[in-house]
């Protein structure tokens, strides 16, 4: 099976990150709880502008080199590598592309076929990631974003919707916990095939 995988918040702790920055330099106390979407704006307040702003003053910063793997997705990852296919399909923008692989081959290496960064082709309009996941044969997608999981159901496609603040709005695909239950998952879909 060809399994594709989204970076921030399902094999990598974004927020986490990104909230120690944010309050050390603003002096606030933002915790993921607080989270009710992914537009960070909702929750750290401003506008769209301001929060690409602040993102990318954390794509500057020591905090965002020290970003954390998901709790059990290393061990995960390994697993379903062994006789799967994957790939990870992530929003990021080309810009932080090297970046990007230097952290997966820290703690994934060899372990993806390819990493696609879709932030640049998405936000043009070009493309959506259903449709690049697609064109690479995936038939399941792991993501934590709501908006992406509608748009992967939409398309056809199979979606794990692993938990977080931001997603429990709504429910799309089949509701994960952690990697355990994915990887239970795509062991119980082999064997419904």
């Amino acid at each position: 099976m060809l399994i594709g995988i989204d970076l921030d918040e399902v094999l990598s702790c974004f927020v986490r990150s990104f909230l120690i920055h944010y309050n050390q330099k603003h002096g606030t106390d933002f915790r993921e709880e607080d989270f009710r979407s992914y537009d960070f704006e909702d929750t750290i307040g401003g506008n769209l502008e301001s929060t690409i702003l602040e993102r990318n003053d954390f794509f500057g910063s020591p905090e965002f080199d020290s970003i954390t793997p998901v709790a059990g997705s290393i061990e995960s990852v390994d697993s379903l590598s062994q006789s799967h296919g994957l790939y990870v399909v992530t929003s990021r923008v080309s810009e932080l592309k090297d970046r990007t692989l230097d952290w997966l081959d820290r703690y994934y290496r060899n372990k993806f076929r390819d990493v696609i960064l879709t932030g640049d082709a998405v936000h043009a309009g070009k493309c959506t990631k259903p449709e690049i996941c697609m064109n690479l044969g995936v038939e399941l997608f792991v993501e934590d974003n709501l908006k992406y999981a509608k748009s992967f159901i939409d398309s056809g496609m199979e979606v794990l919707l692993l938990d977080r603040p931001w997603n429990r709005s709504g429910d799309v695909g089949v509701r994960v916990y952690n990697w355990g239950e994915i990887v239970e998952y795509v062991q119980w879909s082999e064997t419904r095939s």
